[in-house]
């Protein structure tokens, strides 16, 4: 066989160099799309840009730990921050990936995330698995079987409540979620209740019956109870002002409020609660004091369109 029969079919048999060029930087970007999708910032260091697949990752940590933070504490600045730096690390994410088939390629760098990929891989993966494990320890869920918060809460209705106690949140007309003690003799003891705080620590309660008595400060706004009179029923005072809410005066309950102008005091670290509905509703009367150690959530929410509690 002559010397061009065989440079030819050696030509034939290797393509040319632009052609395997082309297939090796196609094999590269498919190599950099499947990084970029399993691995933020992974795509773009392995196409020689570590700078921005650094930028990538710190966008898709700080979501992690952003998100982490709203989990635990459900506070306005944890969901401003989670809501900001979601929409960043997903457009720098995004970003990532669909630039990877367009990009120049640069000669690749021993960057972390090229050296590492398997590591930091991993890494995120098991935050990111963290972090929704962590919705359960601090996020719950109820049916409501009673009609006690009627109107705010109907029978049937599944309410979704965060593990927390907010300082902030401890103040009349709020809704809380609570443990009936031991003691008590309302329920069965452990079991959870939903009512709305009427008065706090240290506030001075009594009930306005119109029996002759002086007349109380005009009411303070509340949530209306609408609560049916019964015999020596009226209007619960709080520091002599009179509140929507209506119960008993002087009552054989477990836990006795007098007529004005007698007062009842609020111990400390502990809680007066009503209910809301007019026929089945109770209140701490019955329920006896709300202390601060059965308080269980202050943030509850609605399943349906996840709106708080009012």
């Amino acid at each position: 066989m002559s010397q061009e029969t065989l440079t030819t079919s050696q030509e034939r048999a290797d393509p040319p160099p632009v052609e395997t060029a082309e297939i090796e930087e196609k094999a590269v970007r498919r190599r950099a799309r499947r990084r970029a999708g399993l691995c933020p910032g992974a795509g773009w260091a392995l196409l020689g840009y570590p700078r921005r697949g650094m930028l990538v990752l710190v966008g898709v940590s700080a979501m992690l730990t952003a998100l982490a933070w709203l989990v635990a504490t459900l506070s306005p600045a944890s969901v401003w921050a989670a809501g900001v730096a979601t929409l960043i690390a997903l457009t720098l994410w995004t970003a990532e990936v669909l630039d990877v088939s367009w990009c120049r390629l640069r000669p690749a760098t021993e960057s972390l995330l090229v050296r590492r990929f398997r590591f930091v891989t991993f890494v995120v993966w098991a935050a990111g698995l963290i972090v929704v494990l962590l919705i359960p320890l601090y996020f719950g869920s109820m049916a409501v079987q009673f009609d006690r918060m009627a109107p705010a809460v109907e029978p049937g209705e599944r309410l979704i409540y965060h593990r927390s106690v907010a300082e902030s949140d401890l103040q009349s007309g709020t809704v809380v979620l609570f443990q009936l003690p031991p003691w008590s003799k309302a329920g069965t003891p452990g079991s959870l209740e939903v009512a709305r705080i009427l008065a706090m620590p240290g506030d001075k309660l009594a009930v306005h019956v119109r029996d002759g008595s002086p007349q109380p400060k005009q009411p303070r706004r509340t949530k209306r109870s609408q609560r049916k009179p019964s015999a020596r029923v009226g209007h619960y005072l709080v520091n002599g002002e009179a509140s929507t809410y209506q119960g008993p005066a002087d009552a054989d309950v477990p836990l006795s409020v007098p007529a004005y102008p007698d007062v009842r005091k609020v111990p400390d670290g502990c809680y007066f609660v009503v209910e809301d509905s007019e026929d089945t509703g109770t209140d701490s009367q019955q329920l006896e004091w709300v202390r601060r150690a059965d308080l269980v959530s202050t943030r509850l929410f609605h399943v349906a369109g996840l709106r708080p509690v009012r």
